[in-house]
């Protein structure tokens, strides 16, 4: 019943009484009231302050709101996705291919006509040989595979796409046959002709044809090594019949008289799978029919694919956390007796729920697989989600709940070394726990666009050069700006008495920089300007991060660079001089993750940057 409540609170906060939100919800108004009751008692605080005007939300019914924005917000896009995936729309597809498949032109339409149609389904190709894509299918380590020549296996099921022609040689650009104009059979006789005897069996057609021109041949292993020694001029092979082939580097293709074989080729997957996206795929590659002359038409057709139509649209689908809990259990338990036991209910009540869950969803999420229960890809889906929604709700209540007593939650922010901040960080902790004394704030030095992605962090405080690449999972808000254009230096150093150095004073001094790993971009944009002033001849980059290079500048192993700010507090045992000519563009950011509505987070980072305009 929780998300009902909640979807029943967030309606009563935005129509703003609990009649209007009635209305709007077709629920009586008594009914309406029990529910926010019960909700209130849950959160084991007031949501409401109710009065002769309606209602308003309290500072806990504040908090609740925004995390319930969050979390209808959430459990729509899953929804969503869930039917995406329901359709073959929304998936990862490992798709193998035979060396033939890939160089066909007609595949590789097929391929392009599907990753438009289907633009949020991962589309993995790999090369895998004729020979070896039976073992893969059974392996699981594909799931469809494209190639050449017929087999037979009880555990495959297999689709003729289309016929390939196979009439032409191919010879070495250089070879005395590699004119315009077909070849005669017997012009061949004398060269040698390379065939791959593993793949040969597999075409009885061809090799009898073969045969009847007269030809006899070497078998090699592989066409890698077949088209070395044809390119080599030490033979010849054979090749398709279509006007789109392109042949190796090195070499040519010739119609040869009297060669007129067709060969199929065929996708193949694995018997026991219908996934709806191996449909769509297959729906895509019927279109590619060739015509009465067996050449690639111009383009191919868009099919009509059949998908079961979504339900109705609703403001929030009749869907309990007992389900989601029900249909995780049961998948991981692989049964519905085992996941009976697991929550201490009986076997009908926890099939009756997932049956429900479905019926809220709209589309099947599980099936049986030799006696076990499995998810169907749908259901594997909303798996994948059903954890991290159940976690939000449990969130949003405790947010809720700590509100209510004083404690409006925590930040954790990653930083940059704090000397870097010109005084950022110390002034804006200082009104945060001056006017917050409430909120928890803990720091960790180095955490940037990783740990904020894997929520290790809620904010972070970062270097960003000009030129960089926009992260589509990170926002990122100007704070000021801080050139690089100062050497750090030894405080004891000679040079360190000077205000102004000049590029020739830094010459001879071995350069000191972070590795490249760290930051590929920002290292070559910094190793460049450095030496376009005629400096850094000795570059050392083993280092992992700003204190470790300004350990090493201290001990006087070299000279480093730094921003302006440290001109006025410069590391331990180092002096920041400026340097006349460098000035590389810096900025200093905030970023947080673009999908985070947290209030505690937007508050903090508000601070932050009025931080940083009270101190530019």
């Amino acid at each position: 019943m929780i998300l009902r409540r909640l979807h029943y609170f967030a309606t009563v906060a935005k129509e703003g009484g609990i009649s209007r939100a009635a209305s709007r919800l077709l629920v009586a108004q008594p009914a309406l009231s029990r529910q926010i009751h019960e909700l209130e008692r849950a959160v084991e605080t007031p949501l409401f302050a109710r009065d002769h005007r309606g209602v308003q939300l309290t500072t806990a019914g504040l908090r609740l709101r925004d995390d319930v924005e969050r979390i209808f917000g959430r459990l729509d896009e899953v929804l969503r996705r869930v039917r995406l995936a329901h359709e073959g729309r929304l998936a990862t597809l490992r798709l193998g291919l035979s060396r033939g498949a890939l160089i066909s032109q007609r595949i590789g339409q097929v391929i392009a006509a599907f990753n438009e149609q289907f633009p949020d389904v991962e589309l993995v190709v790999r090369e895998i040989g004729v020979c070896a894509q039976a073992q893969a299918l059974k392996d699981g380590d594909v799931d469809v595979t494209i190639g050449l020549g017929i087999g037979a296996d009880a555990e495959l099921t297999g689709q003729i796409l289309f016929q390939q022609r196979i009439g032409n040689a191919l010879l070495a650009a250089s070879h005395p046959l590699a004119l315009d104009g077909a070849i005669d059979p017997h012009e061949l006789r004398d060269v040698p002709l390379l065939l791959d005897g593993e793949t040969l069996p597999r075409f009885p057609d061809l090799r009898a044809r073969l045969q009847q021109l007269g030809f006899s041949w070497q078998e090699l292993e592989g066409l890698d090594t077949i088209f070395s020694y044809v390119a080599a001029g030490d033979g010849w092979t054979i090749a398709p019949s279509s006007r789109f082939a392109s042949p190796p580097p090195g070499l040519v293709l010739r119609p040869l008289r009297g060669l007129d074989v067709r060969i199929p080729m065929v996708l193949w997957r694995r018997t026991s799978d219908d996934l709806p996206v191996l449909r769509n795929l297959l729906a895509v590659a019927e279109c590619a029919v060739v015509t009465d002359d067996g050449e690639l038409r111009d383009a191919i057709s868009r099919p009509t694919i059949i998908v079961d139509d979504p339900p109705a649209a609703r403001a929030t689908p009749d869907l309990r956390l007992h389900q989601l809990v029900a249909l995780v259990t049961a998948l991981k338990e692989g049964s519905l007796s085992a996941a009976a036991d697991r929550v201490g209910l009986t076997q009908s009540a926890i099939s009756r729920q997932i049956r429900g869950l479905e019926r809220a969803v709209g589309v099947p999420l599980v099936t049986r697989s030799n006696g076990r229960l499995v998810a169907s890809t749908a259901g594997e889906m909303l798996r994948t989600e059903a954890t991290a929604i159940l976690d939000l709700v449990d969130a949003a209540l405790a947010h809720a709940r700590r509100t209510a007593r004083g404690m409006t939650g925590r930040c954790a922010i990653g930083t940059m070394p704090r000397e870097l901040m010109n005084g950022l960080l110390v002034g804006a902790l200082k009104q945060l726990t001056g006017s917050y004394p409430e909120l928890k704030i803990t720091v960790a030095e180095g955490s940037y666009r990783d740990a904020l992605v894997a929520r290790e962090v809620d904010l972070s405080i970062v270097p960003l050069f000009s030129g960089a690449v926009k992260d589509p999972l990170i926002s990122s808000t100007f704070l000021y700006d801080d050139p690089l254009e100062c050497a750090l230096l030894p405080a004891s150093h000679p040079l360190a008495d000077r205000d102004v150095l000049t590029p020739a004073d830094l010459a001879d001094i071995t350069f000191l920089i972070i590795s490249r790993a760290f930051s590929p971009a920002a290292h070559d944009l910094i190793v460049g300007e450095v030496r376009r002033l005629g400096l850094g001849a000795s570059v050392r980059t083993q280092y992992n991060g700003a204190r470790s290079i300004w350990a090493a500048v201290a001990s006087g192993e070299g000279w480093g660079i730094g921003p302006r700010s440290l001109t006025h507090a410069a590391p331990a045992g180092t002096v920041a001089r400026r340097v006349a000519g460098l000035s590389i563009p810096w900025q200093v950011v905030l970023q947080c993750r673009r999908d985070d509505a947290d209030p505690v987070v937007r508050q903090v980072a508000e601070v932050f940057r009025a931080q940083a305009h009270a101190t530019a």
